[in-house]
């Protein structure tokens, strides 16, 4: 399924970088895979992540949903406990 990936699903929309609980740290520079295990292993407030195929920037975050529409290639996983099963 491609709106699956590593324990994470695909949603619409951003996080605001500016938000409370918005993110943990930005502009990581690591592949899908690499940003979905760090989300997931790295660090324990991670609640979502967004990565960018063109830039392979990763932006990790507390918040757990989007809260704006979609930032320029830039894609919103969360859990898949949150969503559905993948």
């Amino acid at each position: 399924n491609k709106d699956c990936f590593d324990g994470f699903h695909l949603v619409p929309g951003t996080i605001r970088r500016d938000s409370l609980d918005g993110q943990i740290k930005g502009g990581l520079d690591t592949d899908e895979e690499g940003c979905a295990k760090l989300c997931s292993k790295g660090y324990k407030d991670c609640c979502s992540y967004e990565h960018s195929t063109s830039k392979n920037i990763c932006n990790l975050n507390k918040e757990c949903k989007p809260t704006e529409d979609q930032n320029e290639d830039f894609k919103l996983w969360l859990p898949s406990a949150q969503i559905s099963r993948c």
